[in-house]
């Protein structure tokens, strides 16, 4: 299959998404592209026709902690996908987020000859801020979405924008909505405690759950998507991720929670530099919606919900403000122009 003979025509490009949220943002992408494309993928990319080198269930973690056990495999995994994708003979690759496995293997893919393009730039502004450097050395373009990001990577970075603005959505006023995140170990950790938090308030509850996923409550209604939670809530509880982006740019007020093991979340405060951890809140330079990390309760949740009702309104609108920083109407477009030769 990688070494299968180059259409006449069309462009080739390979795309590797490490998670489900690259995923979902590289099968958009590639829906508007004119294109042969083979990837690493999930159910998102493989509907959007990708031809699989590789599942994103292999490189799904989250936490310093959960990745070392997995070093081995994902060093046999890389080596095998430089030789699959050299075969293959993109005309340009494409790597989604997950820095800890694309751009390590960008510079070898480099070293063959290919173009590496990077879409959604590490959060160096967040943590480890002497990562911009090597970055900036090991890729031909990086995709940033977020406007001031640009200025940490040097002239190979380009404001292309977020897919994730939308249309506020119309309030259907007696709903709760629930995103656990896209990872299953996430999933794991937080579920329960949505589910329980969801029970005792009593509200409806809508679902996220992403395809091939099992839904963390049981008694909910069910989307596919984020995006569409966001046109039927009225509050949410939701993993910190691009699922708070999808959820301020339609003006749904929400609690943030983040947890992950002891030892990766001991690591990882010895790094962090922002005041916080919700991407609304680090957009605006505020506060807006409240953020649980790392000792997440259901009393914590419930608690913060609380805090929402006397505030609602006054956070729907400072929630709106996003969607006209994040330019969603480039984001594609400016991807597919930087993977062009």
């Amino acid at each position: 299959m990688p070494g299968r003979a180059r259409s006449l025509t069309l462009p080739r490009f390979v795309v590797l998404a490490g998670e489900r949220s690259g995923d979902a943002l590289g099968a958009r992408l590639v829906r508007t592209l004119h294109a042969e494309v083979a990837g690493v993928i999930g159910p998102a990319l493989l509907d959007a026709g990708v031809t699989p080198l590789a599942s994103i269930d292999a490189l799904s973690l989250v936490g310093l902690a959960e990745i070392v056990p997995r070093l081995p495999r994902l060093a046999a995994l890389m080596h095998r996908l430089e030789r699959d994708i050299v075969a293959w003979r993109p005309d340009a690759v494409l790597t989604i987020d997950s820095p800890s496995f694309t751009l390590r293997l960008a510079p070898r893919l480099r070293a063959r000859g290919l173009r590496v393009v990077h879409w959604v730039a590490p959060q160096v502004w967040a943590w480890r801020p002497h990562r911009a450097a090597r970055i900036h050395r090991n890729i031909d373009a990086l995709a940033c979405l977020f406007p001031f990001e640009p200025a940490l990577f040097g002239p190979k970075a380009v404001f292309t924008g977020h897919p994730a603005g939308r249309a506020p959505r119309s309030r259907r006023p007696d709903a709760l909505g629930i995103a656990a995140g896209s990872r299953t170990d996430e999933r794991a950790r937080l579920g329960p405690l949505f589910s329980e938090a969801a029970t005792r308030l009593g509200m409806p509850v809508v679902e996220a759950v992403p395809p091939g996923l099992r839904p963390v409550v049981p008694h909910a209604t069910r989307v596919d998507s984020v995006a569409q939670l966001a046109q039927h809530v009225r509050f949410a509880l939701t993993a910190s991720g691009t699922s708070t982006l999808e959820l301020a740019v339609a003006g749904v007020p929400m609690v943030v929670a983040y947890q992950t093991s002891a030892l990766s979340y001991a690591l990882a405060r010895r790094l962090i530099r922002v005041p916080h951890l919700a991407l609304p809140n680090l957009l605006l330079g505020r506060e807006v919606v409240p953020e649980l990390v790392q000792d997440v309760t259901v009393p914590g949740l419930l608690a913060r919900l609380d805090s929402l009702v006397a505030r609602e309104d006054a956070v729907s609108a400072a929630l709106l403000e996003v969607r006209g920083l994040l330019s969603p109407d480039t984001a594609l477009s400016g991807v597919a122009r930087l993977l062009q030769p």
